[in-house]
């Protein structure tokens, strides 16, 4: 088990580290611009800024962006393998915004390497359910764009999401292996057949040694 879960834990590393680039084109949180890292305002402190594009005034970041700045913080925190202290910044992250479905699927990775796989589910049901609205919702406006002839705003869509169909299939693939080790072997043959169709290949050997396919 320890053999598998460090390799798990790698897994979730490299996933996670392109995450930030991703969020300011609609891929992520979907608001946030600003990736740069902030510790966690003090009590009484002043609300976050950012400077306006004149140079002369100070504008409040958006609570998506202030969320991006949790989760860059608690990714430095995981690969440090502080995990409490990345626990409790992915939990911000979530509470500034709760549609930030790569918070979820960070902090389900360390529930899972803290053998908390009853709160992995939980993360991982959420991001499933919020990438597939996402999905839809682009797929839509995508196909909107094109009968009004916006065809540069329709492929744009159209790409984010197809982007938010290869996340799902790795957070597939994860809950997969979250429902293999709660000896939930249906649910997780499901779940890997489905990170299979949605294009997440690194499944087959599981599908051939856990699941007999």
């Amino acid at each position: 088990m320890k053999i598998i879960i460090t390799i798990f834990s790698s897994l979730l590393l490299f996933t996670s580290a392109s995450i930030g680039q991703n969020q300011s084109n609609g891929q992520g949180s979907g608001n946030s611009e600003t990736k740069q890292q902030t510790q966690t305002p003090a009590a009484g402190a002043k609300p976050p800024v950012k400077q306006a594009e004149s140079g002369n005034v100070e504008l409040p970041k958006t609570e998506s962006e202030v969320a991006l700045e949790h989760f860059n913080l608690a990714q430095n925190k995981q690969s440090q393998k502080e995990y409490k202290e990345a626990l409790e910044n992915y939990d911000r992250a979530i509470e500034l915004d709760s549609v930030f479905y790569e918070a979820f699927v960070a902090r389900a990775g360390i529930h899972f390497l803290l053998l908390d796989f009853e709160t992995a589910l939980a993360d991982y049901n959420r991001a499933i359910e919020i990438t597939e609205k996402k999905c839809k919702q682009f797929q839509k406006t995508g196909d909107v764009k094109k009968v009004l002839d916006d065809l540069k705003g329709s492929r744009q869509d159209y790409a984010k999401a197809d982007y938010i169909k290869t996340r799902m299939g790795d957070i597939y693939y994860k809950r997969g292996s979250v429902k293999r080790f709660m000896d939930d072997k249906a649910g997780g043959c499901e779940d890997l057949q489905k990170a299979k169709e949605f294009g997440a290949f690194k499944a087959n050997p599981e599908l051939k040694d856990f699941c007999d396919q």
